[in-house]
């Protein structure tokens, strides 16, 4: 029998039952860790929800700062209808560059569900007439 502690070659075992009582442990820690380390279905369970409004909120917010950035341009300085205008231009241009360059990254994209089809395979053609 192995008189060293498992894991530790230089100590010795105190107890001759120690090994196998930390053994078990061992094996109770990793089922433990398998079952509360999250599934990847666990991770996307929401599909593409979360990801429209990441792209609504990314493309809302400028929005709604050029906007409120104007009025208060406005109201400080007393130009009427002019910056909030200005404002709101800005913010809509803001917003296209906001969504569409989160869609160009990929930050949009959603994990595969069940029923959803992956590329077609590729056809393992020679590309000889038939």
């Amino acid at each position: 029998m192995n008189d060293e502690a498992p894991g530790h070659p230089s100590r010795p075992l105190s107890d001759p039952g120690e090994g196998a009582r930390l053994d078990a442990l061992g094996e109770r820690l990793r089922s433990a860790r398998a079952e509360i380390s999250p599934k990847p279905a666990q991770i996307h369970s929401h599909s593409g929800v979360d990801a429209v409004f990441r792209l609504v909120g990314g493309f809302v917010s400028p929005i709604l700062i050029g906007v409120a950035g104007g009025w208060a341009v406005d109201h400080y300085f007393g130009l009427s209808p002019i910056a909030i205008l200005l404002g709101t231009f800005v913010g809509l241009g803001l917003g296209f560059y906001v969504l569409v360059g989160q869609a160009a990254a990929g930050s949009v994209r959603t994990a595969p569900t069940e029923n959803s089809v992956g590329p077609a395979p590729a056809d393992e053609d020679d590309g000889g007439d038939d």
